[in-house]
């Protein structure tokens, strides 16, 4: 079977029986994500890669940076023409959030897979965050890892 094809099924079978109490709403539906965060969001039909998504704008104010604004965004991956399901979220704040990001990720004891990288193994998310340098900002990811098939056993390899 093609790897897509099979990634498409074993993400609807995922979310069918997955825990969605995963933070940052992994395999949530777009529904369930208006819900939860309210109606006011801006939604972008095709972003630069070619994905849906939307995305919030919210005033926030930590020790660290003040007050500015946070852009938590959330892509979703089609799964039929009614259900969209959350494949990525984003959150975008200013660099100086960095070291509290990186805490949060390693106090939720989250594995340390790579450089500003962890991975939730028993939900196969990944988590990265990422600095840019030249916009002052700090990007934090997370995202389901297509790389691993949750439904073959290690031993069948």
């Amino acid at each position: 079977m093609n790897k897509p094809i099979v990634q498409i099924i074993g993400l609807g079978i995922f979310l069918i029986f997955a825990n969605l109490e995963v933070n940052g709403q992994i395999l949530q539906t777009r529904s369930d994500i208006i819900k939860q965060y309210g109606p006011d969001y801006e939604s972008v039909p095709k972003g630069d890669d070619g994905i849906d998504y939307i995305y919030y704008d919210k005033e926030f104010t930590s020790e660290q940076s003040g007050t500015f604004n946070r852009r938590t965004m959330f892509y979703f991956f089609n799964l039929s023409d009614e259900i969209d399901a959350c494949i990525i979220w984003k959150i975008i704040e200013p660099s100086s959030e960095t070291n509290r990001n990186v805490a949060h990720l390693i106090k939720k004891n989250l594995i340390d897979v790579g450089y500003m990288k962890w991975k939730d193994f028993g939900k196969n998310i990944l988590y990265e965050i990422e600095v840019d340098f030249e916009e002052g900002l700090c990007i934090t990811k997370s995202y389901y890892d297509f790389s691993v098939n949750p439904f073959e056993s290690s031993q069948n390899k």
